[in-house]
């Protein structure tokens, strides 16, 4: 077996502004304090996979921050980069047809730049076996994460407990369930063959191309028009005709809500998908009245709130509840209960044409 990854790494984030922007995303910044979720991606990643057989995906516009922290022992021959932002489908597809190039035979994992998980052995188990089952059976193989609370933040899959794979490890999925409201979420953890959706897949390129085919015939048909072209001279100019035309969709919704290929293997990981600021009480201790604070700060009658400072001291007194974010030309100040809501300052910011704050 031919063990090859790719790294996804073209999206945007508005939900961490004012720290992302359009051309410095969240997964290029370092919000554990110590290095970038990118770089700590590809370490985590690189236990499994040669580093010469990682792939990294990127968006054109996010090159000039991309070379700037990248990390040193990543292969700058194996980044992909897309012409612009079309989802993971486009992603997956596209950095498929390359590696398909370089070996047909490769089993590829995909993975998401931007999530955390504890450094831990039970990661390497789960993708050691993941990358067993799609090579030996053909399937698609995800990690499902047990839950360990009632999110209603997270895709849940349901597994068919009746027809195991191998040593009663990995399952047939038998749906994807979208975010649910608390109840159903309650329902689902006290319930028995429920997973987080991790958005981590496994798969051989027969098994990418079939699929592709079956679901999203339009994109693979143009993905086929690139094949004969990736090393000639008319690639780049193709490339850019026809990536802006690829349908704009998840691999989630294109593939993996609709194939009957998938499995998935259930792992023990301490896992989180940062999509929002609140994602940070994974990513940095709490204090003993549960804040989450980095950098220069006087906290006095403050609980349950989030402080990321720059230069300047940020003095809070009596408040709770709060996600406090201090940059050098902006600085947020949002109740908890709007942590996904930012969407609505950045269509403020560029109805109003301060674009230089985007």
């Amino acid at each position: 077996m031919s063990k090859y990854a790719v790294i996804m790494a073209g999206g945007q984030s508005i939900n961490f502004w004012p720290l992302s922007r359009l051309k410095t995303p969240k997964q290029f910044q370092k919000l554990d304090g110590t290095d970038t979720l990118l770089n700590i991606t590809i370490k985590r990643v690189s236990a499994v996979i040669p580093i010469e057989n990682i792939f990294i995906t990127i968006s054109n516009e996010h090159r000039e921050i991309f070379y700037e922290t990248v990390s040193n022992n990543f292969l700058l021959s194996n980044l992909i980069i897309e012409p612009c932002s079309m989802n993971t489908a486009a992603a997956i597809g596209y950095s498929s047809i390359i590696i398909n190039k370089v070996n047909p035979n490769a089993t590829i994992g995909f993975f998401p730049a931007d999530h955390y998980i504890d450094e831990s052995d039970n990661f390497t188990r789960a993708l050691l076996h993941s990358y067993r089952l799609a090579d030996n059976f053909n399937k698609i193989v995800t990690i499902g994460i047990r839950p360990d609370e009632a999110s209603t933040a997270y895709g849940y899959i349901k597994c068919n407990k009746s027809r195991t794979m191998i040593d009663e490890q990995a399952y047939q999925v038998e749906s994807f369930i979208e975010k649910p409201n608390q109840l159903e979420a309650q329902s689902y953890i006290e319930g028995d063959g429920y997973y987080w959706n991790s958005g981590m897949f496994v798969m051989t390129l027969p098994t990418v191309f079939r699929n592709f085919k079956t679901f999203l015939p339009q994109m693979y048909e143009k993905l086929s028009d690139l094949k004969p072209i990736l090393d000639s001279e008319k690639v780049k100019d193709q490339l850019n005709l026809i990536y802006p035309t690829f349908e704009n969709i998840s691999i989630d919704y294109g593939i993996m809500e609709k194939s009957q290929d998938l499995v998935v293997y259930p792992a023990d990981l301490k896992w989180c998908d940062i999509r929002t600021w609140t994602a940070l009480n994974y990513l940095h201790k709490t204090d003993s009245c549960n804040n989450t604070i980095s950098g220069n700060s006087i906290s006095l009658d403050t609980d349950n709130s989030i402080i990321l400072g720059n230069n300047k001291l940020i003095a809070t007194l009596g408040i709770s509840d709060l996600i406090i974010i201090d940059t050098l030309d902006a600085l947020l100040i949002c109740h908890k209960d709007h942590k996904d809501q930012l969407g609505k300052i950045i269509k403020h910011l560029n109805d109003s044409n301060l674009n230089k704050y985007l």
